[in-house]
């Protein structure tokens, strides 16, 4: 999922599964610096690793320095910021409030902040939908997430997309949470 995964003998030790790649491996590890000199320096290693799931890692992670290091250097390395990282159709915004990609479903506001900062820069939509038809700001209200709803509707983020299926639109998700300033 994450990165190239070995297998065989010696892939990671006894009861750990694969070894991870070592591009995913400095993510998981919190080595930016040796993540960026990866980055621009080896290009084979480049190819032969999937950076969308090592973004998706590192957005999982709520590794922001991460973030911002495969960023700076997505022109180089051919990773496209504004598309979608995995099979579902999700954005790296859609990420953020997913409880399959960060386990707690709740990324730090910094990282959304900085995630929705390079989406728009990269050319994405904040009212992108994924493979079920959900925007980030949806799955922020279906959460109760108020400070990412926030920070999608300060960026223009729109409050009345409903749902692909014609589901609740995110303001009435953020009424039936009841959090006032999920509605304002």
């Amino acid at each position: 999922m994450y990165g190239h995964e070995s297998s065989g003998e010696g892939a990671g030790r006894q009861g750990e599964g694969p070894a991870l790649d070592p591009i995913a491996f400095a993510v998981k590890r919190g080595l930016t610096g040796a993540l960026s000199v990866m980055l621009y320096r080896d290009p084979k290693l480049v190819r032969a690793t999937n950076l969308k799931g090592v973004l998706e890692l590192a957005i999982g992670l709520s590794n922001t320095s991460a973030v911002r290091t495969l960023a700076a250097a997505s022109e180089h390395c051919g990773l496209d910021l504004s598309g979608p990282l995995n099979d579902h159709g999700d954005t790296m915004l859609h990420a953020a409030f997913l409880n399959r990609i960060v386990p707690t479903g709740r990324a730090p506001l910094e990282l959304i902040r900085c995630l929705i900062d390079l989406f728009l820069r990269a050319g994405g939509r904040l009212d992108a939908r994924n493979g079920l038809g959900c925007t980030p700001l949806y799955l922020a209200a279906s959460e109760g997430l108020v400070g990412g709803m926030q920070l999608l509707l300060e960026e223009g983020a729109n409050s009345n997309e409903a749902h692909a299926d014609q589901q609740p639109t995110a303001l009435m998700l953020a009424a039936v949470h009841g959090d006032p300033n999920g509605v304002k």
